[in-house]
C-alpha cells in the first residue's frame, strides 16, 4: 500500500491531493508537539522564502504580515505545506477560514498548566 493510500485511510481529514496545514496554539500551550505530531503524518515543504518568518525552525513559520499574500498566490495548491504558528486574532482566523485546502489544528491549553510549565 503507498503513502498516498495509507494516508487516505488512516488521515481522512487530508483526502485532497496538496493542501496547507497550520499547527496552531497560544504560547506554552504544546503548539510545537501538535506540530511535531502532524509533520511525522506526511512529508510537508516548509515555507516559501517569501513568506516565511526566518530560518531554521522559522522556515515553518508563516509571517503574519504575509497570510493573504501567501493563500492568494495558491502556492500550496502545488505543494503539501506545513505552518506552525500563534495566530489568535479572528482577523487572521478568519483569512485562514476563507480559503479552501486549509485545515487548521488549534490546540488549547488550561493557561494555569501554561504558566507552570
Amino acid at each position: 500500500m503507498g503513502r498516498t493510500a495509507i494516508r487516505d485511510n488512516v488521515y481522512p481529514w487530508c483526502k485532497l491531493t496538496v493542501m496547507f496545514v497550520l499547527a496552531n496554539g497560544a504560547f506554552k500551550s504544546g503548539s510545537t508537539w501538535l506540530f511535531t505530531i502532524l509533520r511525522a503524518t506526511e512529508h510537508f515543504a516548509g515555507v516559501p522564502d517569501t513568506y516565511k518568518a526566518g530560518d531554521g525552525v522559522g522556515r515553518f513559520w508563516l509571517k503574519k504580515s504575509r497570510v493573504r499574500s501567501f493563500l492568494d498566490s495558491a502556492v500550496y495548491k502545488d505543494v503539501d505545506y506545513l505552518a506552525k504558528g500563534h495566530y489568535f486574532t479572528e482577523r487572521v482566523r478568519d483569512t485562514f477560514l476563507a480559503y479552501d485546502d486549509v485545515y487548521i489544528f488549534n490546540i488549547k491549553r488550561d493557561t494555569k498548566d501554561s504558566l507552570l510549565s
